[in-house]
């Protein structure tokens, strides 16, 4: 509890305090205003203008001193009469926000430095980083994540965000700059005022891509009348983009200052101060400047000696490796608890199910993990368990040796680890189709070059049914089968951006495309394997974006088949959803286990638009309205009908083959609901009819 009231003091302090640091005098658009700039209809062009203005930065940039740069903080704006009434509030009623998220932040205070002399606002640093101007033993309140990482992070999230540079890295984009030596091929610049700015008579200048669905910036610069040199630029990036918040992102730099400004959302609120930190100069390492360096910053150093004896930094930490990871260090953060979520669950044949287990930590070797879980059903009163090793020589590559033993529903990946998540221990029926697997897996995957992965695996599996689903022919009652196979996945994802903590992918930024292919080979008699089979599947999924910022569409397609005859629970089983959580990648109305098959296409379709019917009755309403349909269709073929072959597993207990009509289901649902919530009613249009109200979170940027 504690750590989380440090959270919302910390979000609350940089988003509500910070209207002050930013007047609507000195922004004449917000973010979605200047996307209408495409729809304004401007009469002088600009090009040549900017051709020259360009042209003179190009001339000064050739003499310019090269640095080396690395982010070491980034400030957090506050401000100081948003701070006093909050601290002035509750240390009146002594209350716990005050006892444990404010109080212990006294002497962060003191290291916090007014942006000017004058200003109401102050600038109290995050330390990003291992490395600043001073070395330091300190380490970096988010170590948890690895030194890598958040170099990697940071330099994704923030980029190396300069308008003069020709090529910026902001929020996992490649963007093109309105001052790069070419960028008259990319924009369209127009005159709109003449205007000052801090007492320097200057044009502004109207800019956007040339096409709608270009990677790049539009907004407004400000150039200097007299020797045409940059002001300020207001700009943001094209609606476009796929990321959500970058869509409303507002960025205000101002050259002399050396700062850049991020405002985030219709209320143009600034959150952080961005400076890159010159660490050193190339041609004369003596004459490095503090003035590089943001007051905050100068004090980076006490800052983080003096956060390392404060509880609240441990908590702070604690808690953002929490939301990030789903984990908590303990033993000095040599070893990352978790996941949280999965400790404790309940399921039908389980009952209670107590879960424990996690990571070794990058304290103790930032190139390879340790890690698994102990599980126990006080129901059924067996215990579980899962071991893995995780080696990274490279960051591009990664072997992962796996062993579990484990109750799995049939149709989900045991080695996904799903199921456990303690939102899905709500069901609307009984979960009593499962059995008892043990896999052990070997695994490499690597990444390419534009987008594309490989990954390879050998694969053991043993499993035995322990719910109501028998394995029988006609005649024998089997007690388990045993597979042994080998594998190969082929990946394209190009500009999809995610970071890899403890084996598992963690994506800030979805591709462009999504194209899957995968190949499996069973090898009978290798370890007892009974099978030999071929089974292919492959999947693409697009995102495309309505204009004008209306919302937008995902489809996806699948298919797949398996070119031998096995036993019903090797064909595809199609993942149903017993839950009230609505799930996006399943059918929410299918029960586990209802329906396999061996072959299928299938398809999905969702509409996501930002509007809303409520407001039509709210005007200020910001919810969400989502309509989709996914669909399977697949009749199994005779090869893998037991009425034909009598040594294949007959269907029992609910279990059926797909028929000749395809499965369908459709929902409509609301987003946004107290900024978190999402609510789906979804209908079942194909064997039988049915509908059922989901629940699930998605944060409405």
């Amino acid at each position: 509890m504690q750590f989380r009231l440090v959270l919302i003091f910390s979000f609350l302090s940089c988003f509500l305090s910070a209207k002050a640091q930013q007047t609507l005098s000195e922004i004449k658009y917000k973010a979605w205003d200047i996307h209408a700039l495409r729809y304004y209809p401007f009469t002088q062009p600009a090009d040549s203008f900017m051709e020259q203005v360009i042209n003179r930065k190009l001339v000064l940039s050739k003499d310019s001193i090269k640095f080396q740069y690395e982010k070491t903080a980034a400030d957090l704006a506050l401000n100081k009469l948003f701070l006093a009434d909050a601290i002035n509030s509750t240390t009146a009623s002594r209350n716990q926000l005050f006892k444990h998220a404010i109080y212990p932040y006294g002497n962060w205070l003191n290291y916090a430095r007014s942006n000017l002399k004058d200003s109401l606002n102050l600038n109290l640093p995050l330390f990003l980083s291992q490395r600043s101007l001073k070395q330091s033993s300190a380490q970096s309140p988010l170590e948890w994540i690895g030194t890598e990482n958040i170099r990697h992070g940071l330099e994704q999230w923030l980029g190396e965000f300069d308008i003069w540079k020709d090529r910026n890295r902001v929020l996992f984009f490649s963007v093109k700059s309105p001052l790069a030596k070419d960028a008259v091929k990319t924009y369209w610049y127009f005159f709109s005022s003449l205007t000052k700015i801090d007492g320097i008579q200057v044009y502004e200048i109207a800019f956007f891509p040339k096409r709608t669905e270009e990677k790049a910036f539009e907004g407004l610069l400000y150039i200097s009348v007299k020797d045409f040199s940059l002001v300020k630029a207001v700009l943001t990036l094209n609606p476009k983009m796929k990321k959500a918040p970058a869509k409303e992102i507002l960025f205000i730099q101002t050259p002399a200052k050396k700062e850049t400004l991020l405002t985030v959302g219709d209320e143009l609120l600034m959150g952080l101060l961005i400076n890159k930190v010159c660490l050193q100069d190339v041609q004369s390492p003596d004459s490095i400047s503090e003035d590089f360096l943001t007051p905050a910053q100068k004090e980076i150093d006490g800052f983080v000696e003096e956060a390392r004896n404060t509880h609240a930094y441990t908590n702070l930490q604690n808690g953002l490796s929490f939301l990030f990871t789903d984990h908590i260090g303990i033993f000095r953060n040599h070893f990352n608890l978790g996941p949280i979520t999965q400790m404790l669950s309940y399921n039908y044949m389980e009952g209670l199910r107590l879960r424990i287990g996690g990571f070794t930590s990058e304290k103790i070797s930032n190139r390879a993990a340790v890690g698994g879980y102990l599980a126990y059903g006080t129901k059924d009163e067996r215990w579980k368990y899962r071991g893995d090793i995780i080696l990274t020589p490279r960051s591009a590559n990664r072997f992962q040796l796996t062993y579990v033993n484990d109750l799995n529903i049939p149709g989900q990946n045991c080695l996904g680890d799903k199921r456990d998540r303690i939102f899905y221990s709500l069901y609307q029926s009984h979960t009593v189709n499962m059995s008892l697997q043990k896999i052990g897996q070997a695994s490499y995957e690597t990444d390419w070059f534009h987008g594309f992965s490989l990954k390879l695996r050998a694969k053991y599996l043993y499993d035995q049914p322990v719910g109501i689903v028998k394995y029988e022919t006609a005649n024998t009652t089997i007690n388990n089968i045993t597979t042994s196979e080998i594998g190969a996945s082929l990946r394209f994802a190009p500009n999809e951006e995610y970071l890899w903590i403890k084996g598992k992918r963690i994506v800030f930024h979805l591709p462009d495309v999504d194209i899957r292919m995968n190949q499996r080979i069973g090898l009978k008699g290798i370890f007892g394997s009974e099978y030999d089979y071929r089974i292919t599947d492959a999947s693409i999924s697009k995102k495309f974006d309505f204009p004008l910022n209306i919302g937008s569409f995902d489809l996806g397609l699948s298919g797949g088949k398996v070119w031998n005859t096995v036993p019903f629970p090797l064909l595809f089983i199609p993942e149903g959803n017993q839950s009230y959580i609505y799930d996006s990648e399943e059918y929410n109305l299918m029960r586990f286990y209802e329906f396999t098959t061996d072959r299928f296409v299938a398809g999905k379709a969702d509409i996501h638009f930002n509007w809303s019917p409520v407001k039509l009755f709210s005007p200020k309403s910001k919810l969400k309205t989502h309509v989709g349909m996914k669909a399977i269709y697949g009749p199994l073929s005779d090869k893998n009908n037991p009425q034909l072959h009598p040594e294949l597993f007959i269907f029992n207990n609910g279990v059926q083959p797909l028929g000749e009509k395809p499965y369908e289901e459709v929902h409509v649902g609301l987003s946004g609901i107290l900024k978190l919530l999402r609510v789906d009613y979804a209908y079942r249009l194909t064997y039988g009819h049915r509908g059922s109200l989901f629940i699930s979170t998605s944060i409405n940027l």
